[in-house]
């Protein structure tokens, strides 16, 4: 299934070196452990049940809720999915990291 979502690039990084403001299409799949996600240029992001989050390329980070979308964070890599919820409705709604 693919989803239409807003990305905004939250923190500079390889991963989403353009910077815009735009469209991303993504894959979905979810499993007993969270969903993984496959953006429109492949890249993978892997959203688990207790708000934590795996980026290839860029390790372990969170992901959580905020009042427009949800942000998902790893080491030299941010991208928050405005105005969207995360994909399964098996995952819990994750708060900001302290």
């Amino acid at each position: 299934m693919l989803r239409l979502v807003s990305a905004l690039v939250a923190f500079a990084g390889p991963a989403l070196a353009d910077g815009h403001d735009r469209p991303v299409r993504y894959e979905h799949v979810c499993s007993a452990d969270g969903a993984a996600l496959t953006l429109e240029n492949g890249q993978r992001i892997y959203l688990g049940k207790s708000c934590d989050t795996f980026v290839p390329g860029h390790g372990t980070g969170n992901w959580w809720y905020a009042a427009s979308g949800f942000w998902v964070s790893a080491p030299d890599f941010g991208m928050k999915f405005n105005g969207q919820d995360a994909p399964c409705p098996s995952l819990p709604y994750c708060q900001p990291p302290e």
